[in-house]
């Protein structure tokens, strides 16, 4: 049984309607849906609230706009489950190791845990001055390794 809630603007009952109809696969994790006089609508699933700005054919395809907002909460969800796991941190030219002052040019290093866990570990370890953020395969943390972008 879904637990969520829809409310908003009786000026658009096009969209009301189609927001009203969740995929049972979502259902769960949606907690609210508004829709706004202008159109736009906010889906709260925890934490997260996302929003869909109206679009000039959402009244005439509300329900492709519906899609669009349930695609974009099941990439959500794809992005979540790779949250725990192993991270590639790169360096770029210019980066030096903090304690040894050691080029760091074309290397990275891998944390793990979820997407933030491992982000502060890098902060903590490196401080701010690094490239990107991978999702990567298991491996050894906290080890500086060889990396020309191969992930």
């Amino acid at each position: 049984m879904a637990h969520y809630q829809v409310q908003g603007s009786s000026k658009r009952p096009e969209l009301l309607e189609a927001f009203s109809r969740v995929p049972d696969d979502l259902a769960e994790r949606i907690d609210r849906i508004t829709v706004h006089d202008d159109g736009t609508v906010r889906v709260r699933a925890g934490r997260k609230e996302l929003k869909l700005t109206p679009e000039p054919w959402h009244r005439e395809r509300p329900a492709v706009a519906a899609e669009q907002m349930w695609e974009t909460l099941r990439e959500d969800e794809r992005n979540h489950q790779l949250a725990e796991g192993a991270w590639l941190f790169s360096f770029g030219y210019g980066h030096t190791h903090p304690d040894t002052g050691e080029s760091l040019s074309d290397k990275a290093v891998r944390f793990g845990g979820t997407y933030e866990e491992a982000r502060a570990k890098m902060v903590e370890r490196f401080g701010v001055k690094w490239a990107f953020q991978y999702a990567a395969e298991a491996g050894p943390e906290g080890e500086i390794v060889d990396w020309k972008g191969e992930y």
